[in-house]
């Protein structure tokens, strides 16, 4: 019985003794690696230039003890953070530099106090450019669909900020503008003439600036508030009176008539505007008149040439409801200005 319970024992200290030996055995190790290159401050901004294969993956080769190296691989689930400001990344800003990628793991978290040896690196190095962040305002532009038509829009906030690496800011126009669509499905279920509102619309940038590397934008979304006009309409109205204005210290001593009388009245005036408002004229509802505003320089200067003289003058259509238009410019009337012969003169 004692010789079993010595052969028990000198076999138990025999398996410590070889795990022992075999956690502290060297062992060379392969294993794929994501990174993250990070400038490490919200105001410099670290990217891989453009050119290069780099996928953010890089093989790397360890050796070390068995135990050291087990540690290490469950470790390597996860990425590994190289940052310029914590010093794993030595760079200088605003040029373009190669990092070696061994350097910056060994210096890197997990790596550093692991005990474990980095051999080599596939690939070695990547090339990087490390640049200040410049911040500018960009005006936030609405594009709307075909069917919203001359809708009346307004973004919230209405202004937006750029972040832009510093050798690009010249590339930026004098007035930077960033986009928000509005979307077809809001504009479809919207009343007209009621204001409705989209909310978290996302911002982009331009072509032009989207192809530009490393802009950031800030807010990425806005709301969008807009107010469908009404449906449109169209009136032709047959006859509009024309009414000449002088002033009134005039009166007495000019006379001022149409040359032609068949000028008395235009014909075939068409107005456009909300439906709603086109349909309140003419029938018992606003009659419209094309004035004639006369100044008082304008028939002094036309009797300092002859007298009686003769003037043409285009009227303008008064009396429409707010928001309805003339569709075409009022034809030229001509006027015939006479000077009264004051009482006494021959």
């Amino acid at each position: 019985m004692a010789k079993a319970r010595t052969y028990i024992l000198v076999t138990i200290v025999a398996m410590l003794v070889w795990l022992f030996a075999e956690g502290e055995s060297l062992r060379v190790y392969q294993s794929e690696v994501d990174i993250r290159l990070e400038s490490g401050s919200e105001s410099r901004l670290l990217e891989v230039v453009e050119g290069q294969s780099w996928t953010g993956r890089v093989r790397v080769h360890l050796e070390g003890s068995a135990a050291n190296i087990d540690a290490l691989r469950d470790r390597l689930t996860q990425a590994v953070r190289l940052s310029a400001a914590a010093g794993q990344i030595e760079v200088e800003e605003g040029r373009e530099q190669p990092v070696d990628l061994r350097e910056a793991l060994r210096r890197s978290n997990p790596f550093e106090a692991s005990g474990v040896t980095i051999k080599q690196v596939e690939p070695r190095s990547v090339m990087i450019i490390l640049d200040r962040l410049v911040e500018r305002p960009a005006r936030v532009r609405v594009v709307t669909p075909d069917r919203a038509g001359d809708a009346e829009v307004r973004a919230t906030p209405a202004q937006a900020s750029l972040r832009v690496p510093a050798r690009l800011v010249d590339a930026l126009p004098p007035e930077p503008e960033v986009i928000a669509r509005l979307p077809a499905e809001a504009v479809a279920a919207a009343v007209p003439g009621q204001e409705a509102r989209v909310g978290a619309v996302p911002l982009s940038l331009p072509e032009h600036l989207a192809s530009l590397r490393g802009i950031e934008l800030s807010p990425r979304t806005v709301a969008i508030e807009f107010t469908l006009r009404t449906a449109t309409a169209w009136r032709t109205i047959d006859s509009v009176p024309v009414h000449i204005r002088e002033p009134v210290e005039f009166r007495d001593h000019y006379r001022i008539e149409l040359a032609d009388r068949s000028d008395a009245f235009l014909t075939n005036i068409t107005v456009s505007g909300p439906a709603a408002l086109v349909s309140q004229i003419g029938a018992g509802g606003m009659q419209p008149i094309a004035e004639i505003e006369l100044l008082p320089g304008a028939i002094e200067q036309a009797l300092a040439e002859a007298d009686p003289a003769e003037m043409l003058q285009r009227p303008r259509i008064i009396g429409l409801p707010p928001g309805v238009t003339v569709s075409e410019q009022t034809p030229l009337i001509r006027l015939r200005v006479t000077r009264r012969v004051e009482p006494g003169e021959s």
